[in-house]
């Protein structure tokens, strides 16, 4: 995919966001994610379906991406919170707590 191809999916993938189209979303997100995007994009990617999902109350989808996105970017601190944030925003209080607290 070309760069301005993979910019054009994000931009698009933040405007269905802004637009509330959370399911929308998260399909241009994974199709970014299908037509691999490099590697030094592949989070922010990941970040971003991972909200989308959780905004569409896909809790399960969202968590999923979420610890999959920690797993594979254990140098990014914004990565590695997505699980507690995603417990969070679930109103999951006490999960999300013990997400956060094994971060620091």
């Amino acid at each position: 995919m070309c760069h301005c191809c993979r910019l054009c999916l994000l931009s698009w993938g933040l405007d269905l966001l802004i637009a509330k189209r959370y399911t929308a979303a998260a399909q241009v997100f994974q199709q970014a994610l299908d037509e691999q995007v490099t590697p030094d994009t592949l989070g922010v990617y990941h970040f971003y379906r991972t909200r989308a999902l959780a905004y569409a109350g896909q809790t399960e989808a969202a968590l999923q991406m979420a610890e999959q996105a920690a797993t594979q970017y254990p140098q990014s601190p914004r990565l590695k919170a997505l699980p507690g944030w995603v417990r969070y925003y679930a109103k999951q209080y006490e999960a999300a707590e013990r997400c956060y607290r094994d971060l620091i």
